[in-house]
């Protein structure tokens, strides 16, 4: 068998921050705000919340220990990345995420019992760089995936109610669970 180098991004692939983003939008800016327009791009456009009040949303979902570690596993999440891991597959987790937010996302990891090696590109940052020599990458936002078609040879766009609207090219997959993605790397050789 040989050994794939899988990317994958954290949050809204392997962990649920949908349900957090929701929790603490009411409690920092009294809005509620429906799954499907949870992306930054949506919630600023229309006028929800302005950027910076995004921005710290998203710093006090996913840097703050005691909400971050509250996170949910998105189903079978973590029995596919144990199957990759134990597999001697090389996942990499490839995030926005820097300094705290990161490490929170690692002790979120290893509480699950999941060791992936985690590299950051920082916020609004591409990820050709690092996706670089991947065999997989798999990610929530289709603008990350678009700039490696012609690069990486597998990517899937995992389906959330917030990209649903978005089209992906014939050269990325859309996969709307773990299950279906484990089918498609299962049939790939991983």
């Amino acid at each position: 068998m040989t050994a794939f180098k899988i990317g994958i991004d954290f949050d809204g692939v392997i962990a649920d921050t949908s349900s957090l983003k929701q929790e603490q939008a009411r409690l920092l800016y009294g809005v509620s705000i429906p799954p499907h327009q949870f992306k930054e791009q949506l919630v600023t456009g229309m006028g929800i919340l302005t950027q910076p009040q995004y921005r710290a949303l998203m710093r006090r979902v996913c840097g703050t220990r005691e909400v971050g570690l509250r996170m949910a596993p998105l189903p079978g999440a973590v029995p596919s990345l144990r199957r990759l891991l134990d597999g001697g597959h090389r996942c990499t987790v490839i995030t926005s995420r820097e300094a705290e937010e990161l490490a929170i996302a690692s002790e979120w990891c290893a509480a699950r019992g999941l060791a992936p090696e985690f590299v950051s590109v920082g916020y609004a940052k591409p990820k050709v760089e690092v996706a670089r020599g991947l065999d997989v990458y798999i990610d929530d936002d289709l603008q990350k995936l678009l700039p490696l078609v012609g690069n990486t040879p597998n990517l899937f766009l995992f389906h959330q109610s917030y990209n649903a609207h978005e089209a992906e090219p014939p050269e990325i997959r859309r996969v709307s669970s773990w299950a279906e993605l484990d089918g498609h790397l299962t049939r790939l050789g991983a």
